[in-house]
């Protein structure tokens, strides 16, 4: 079983025991097993493990090529470096030759110095560039000799091993199988998706990448992928005291802004990230075991295993949200039909054969919806501006308020009808101190907010039509509540 950044391997071994003591040692254990993870258990009754234990062992051979391999890679670092240098302080006076003639001919010219004293000095730099000359060719030779050196000698493996020493008590002659149980880290996996849709027919893969560098190459092996964190620690939160105390109240209330993300179970949001995350599985600790048998090398190399498929009806629509992004996007709903949840990962998206790039998906559980985006669309153009008004004190009711104008311009460049969702976001007040309204004379269409300040527009585009969607909204606050 292989977990976010380690595995757990279990090996079976049968063997025939007579009665009384026996003594085995399994080899070919990687060095780096954690020996307390280490657990051997018997499948009859009669066999008890009286001691298991790791032995590691050291090849003075190997090491001492290892070291000698190490050795030889300094040495070829220092001849690069003093090569370097060489031919730095080479170029240097091939630069400065030219500017020597010269002033040598001025100097002439003007009957300087005697004709002695500059033949000296070419002759120091001509005896100078000769010697870095012959030095940089002493230095070629030996490099040549250690790289052909290092080339011939070929490292073991390893210089450190390992094997697993049993000590078994039998009551009876008998045939008993062993598994043997242990923990190594330097392995890890991470999920992926593969979507393919041709027309609305939508085919789902859920991919995952592992790979491991633990010294053992594990050939034919039954895998199973967990998200299980063991090295995650669960604490109870310290508990201090709450000093409870009068105070005066503040004539000045300061109101602070901030940005909070709406996380919805019916509409997943779209993201795109640079880098891979760690495992997500929503709370809830789950293991998928991979189909058939599966051969991962121990080189450190990724190997993509295909976990289950599925397939759905992909419901395509455009979106924006121009608040975050200036453009159309082409995203398509789905369901999960899967008995398993969907882990956060990238997806690779094809439609109709062509592969169109990578989009990422959130966690999904097993039966519930998910959004793929599917890139812009470059039909339809959207531009949005913003615009805030002074500030009006109303001076009987002691608030102020401030006017907010948003214009949206759409424009459809295709032949064809288009229909698109879209959205934008107004301020939501938690305090009676301020007040947001929407102003639905001046809005586009009436539209309705909910509770989390969305407004969402359902618009259809004629051919070549162009659309303003404007939205007006006004804030006010009492005059003793400012806003940082």
């Amino acid at each position: 079983m292989v977990a976010e950044d380690r595995a757990f391997v279990t090996r079976s071994v049968s063997l025939e025991l007579g009665e009384g003591e026996h003594r085995f040692e399994i080899p070919s254990v990687t060095p780096i097993v954690s020996d307390k993870t280490l657990l051997v258990e018997p499948d009859s009754e009669l066999v008890e493990v009286v001691e298991s234990s790791m032995v590691r062992t050291t090849d003075l051979a190997a090491f001492e090529k290892v070291q000698k391999q190490s050795f030889l890679d300094r040495k070829l670092s220092e001849l690069e470096g003093a090569i370097r240098t060489a031919r730095k302080e080479k170029a240097e006076i091939r630069e400065f030759a030219p500017q020597l003639f010269r002033e040598i001919s001025d100097d002439a010219a003007w009957g300087g110095r005697e004709q002695g004293q500059w033949a000296s000095l070419v002759e120091k730099l001509k005896s100078r560039d000769q010697a870095l000359e012959a030095r940089i060719r002493g230095f070629q030779s030996e490099l040549k000799a250690l790289r052909d050196q290092t080339e011939s000698s070929t490292l073991p493996e390893r210089s450190l091993g390992a094997a697993i020493q049993l000590t078994l008590l039998s009551r009876a002659s008998l045939t008993v199988e062993l598994q043997i149980t242990y923990c190594v880290p330097c392995a890890s996996w991470r999920p992926a998706h593969h979507v393919s849709v041709d027309r609305e027919r939508l085919q789902f893969q859920s991919l995952c990448y592992l790979w491991q560098n633990t010294g053992e190459d594990w050939s034919q092996v039954e895998l199973r992928l967990s998200t299980e964190r063991t090295a995650q620690t669960t604490l109870l939160p310290r508990l201090s005291a709450d000093r409870l105390s009068l105070r005066d109240r503040d004539e000045e209330v300061v109101l602070s802004t901030r940005e909070e993300a709406v996380e919805r179970l019916d509409q997943g949001e779209v993201s795109l990230v640079s880098t891979v995350p760690g495992i997500e599985d929503g709370g809830e600790v789950f293991s998928i075991a991979a189909p058939g048998l599966i051969d991962i090398p121990s080189d450190g190399q990724p190997v993509k295993v295909q976990l289950f498929e599925f397939e759905d009806v992909a419901r395509f629509r455009h979106e924006t949200k121009p608040e975050v992004l200036p453009q159309i996007l082409l995203c398509s709903r789905q369901t999960n039909q899967s008995p398993y949840p969907l882990l956060p990962g990238p997806v690779e998206l094809q439609k109709e054969g062509r592969v169109l790039g990578t989009s990422w998906l959130t966690f999904t559980a097993s039966g519930a919806s998910f959004e793929l985006n599917w890139g812009a669309c470059s039909g339809v153009t959207i531009n949005r501006t913003f615009e805030s008004r002074e500030e009006k004190e109303r001076l009987l009711k002691g608030w102020v308020r401030t006017e907010r104008l948003v214009h949206l311009y759409l424009s459809n460049t295709t032949d064809q009808e288009k229909t698109l969702s879209v959205w934008e976001r107004v301020p939501v007040s938690e305090s009676s101190h301020l007040k947001v309204e929407v102003n639905r004379t001046y809005t586009y269409q009436a539209a309705q907010v909910d509770e989390n300040g969305f407004i969402r527009w359902e618009l259809t585009l004629q051919p070549h039509q162009r659309l303003k969607v404007p939205l007006s909204y006004t804030m006010d606050r009492r005059k003793s509540a400012t806003v940082t």
